[in-house]
């Protein structure tokens, strides 16, 4: 059996285009999205007689209004989700509750949409989308994905993907930014135990997890000082590890064929832990660009390819 993993696509359209196209160009049997499905900004345009205008990213943009349509499906590619409308809905959207509504109300929308399109592209073939929300996504999202057909809501469940058992579970460990999932690690360790005691055997399972093991090159990031800025010394930035002991020690004691992580955008790499291979497949979806790996299990030594495009 043929895997595609990928993860910490964030709302970007074209990557989950690409995601689903993945089973096609790849010759996978069946695709494993990891957590942080959803966009982090919304990006709100202003609509005048002649142009319209908005900012990110600290930058002003404008554009005539043949344009919009165009401008829409780039900003959604990036992962955020772009409103259009007049003044008064610009300014309303500067209140931090109505904000924070419309956010929820557009991840929903682009959820749903993706819904639709692996309904179109792979329903009624029989390849599933197992995926989890991550640390970033609101829990109410995955109301979404609940009455499709291909995806499939293993977030702290064991499924059986054509005889191989996967484990997983879309919590991380503790984050500078206070996201909705996310816990104490002594939490975290209770939960993925309370998940990988359902295997039948863990040494020929999967493990699905988002945070990647602390202490590896799977979860080296930036590190940041208390209001959130980069730590630099001599002008390059200071690497710090923020995986999880949890995960690590799980994965240490139940030793997994493989283990699929994500979270850490920059840390695309594999390790082995034990007998254990571990990977992190890496993101890169605000340039529009899908990172993955494919991965074949195999009875004996497992086999993997990375991916992007």
């Amino acid at each position: 059996m043929r895997i595609f993993f990928a993860t910490d696509l964030h709302g970007s359209d074209v990557c989950f285009k690409k995601f689903c196209a993945a089973a096609d160009f790849y010759r996978c049997d069946t695709l494993i999205l990891g957590g942080d499905v959803t966009g982090k900004l919304l990006i709100p345009i202003l609509v005048r007689s002649d142009d319209l205008s908005y900012r990110m990213g600290g930058a002003s943009h404008t554009f005539p209004r043949s344009e919009l349509e165009n401008e829409m499906q780039r900003i959604a590619d990036m992962g955020y989700y772009p409103v259009a409308g007049d003044e008064e809905l610009v300014l309303r959207l500067r209140d931090r509750t109505a904000y924070e509504a419309r956010l929820e109300s557009e991840a929903h929308a682009r959820a749903r949409g993706w819904v639709e399109h692996a309904e179109q592209k792979l329903g009624g073939r029989g390849i599933p989308i197992l995926f989890t929300l991550g640390n970033d996504d609101d829990p109410s999202v995955e109301s979404a994905f609940r009455d499709s057909s291909v995806f499939v809501n293993g977030d702290r469940k064991v499924v059986d993907l054509n005889g191989i058992e996967v484990a997983s579970f879309g919590w991380s460990n503790p984050t500078p930014w206070n996201t909705p999932r996310e816990m104490p690690e002594d939490e975290l360790e209770a939960g993925l135990r309370s998940v990988v005691t359902e295997l039948k055997d863990p040494r020929t399972a999967l493990f699905n997890f988002h945070a990647p093991p602390s202490q590896t090159t799977l979860d080296l990031c930036p590190q940041l000082d208390e209001d959130l800025r980069i730590v630099t010394m001599l002008g390059a930035p200071v690497q710090m590890h923020a995986g999880s002991t949890a995960v690590r020690k799980v994965i240490e004691e139940y030793t997994p064929l493989i283990s699929l992580h994500g979270h850490i955008h920059e840390s695309r790499n594999t390790v082995k832990l034990g007998p254990s291979i571990a990977f992190n497949a890496g993101s890169e979806y605000s340039e529009g660009v899908l990172l993955g790996v494919i991965v074949e299990p195999g009875k004996r030594k497992p086999r993997f390819t990375f991916t992007a495009g």
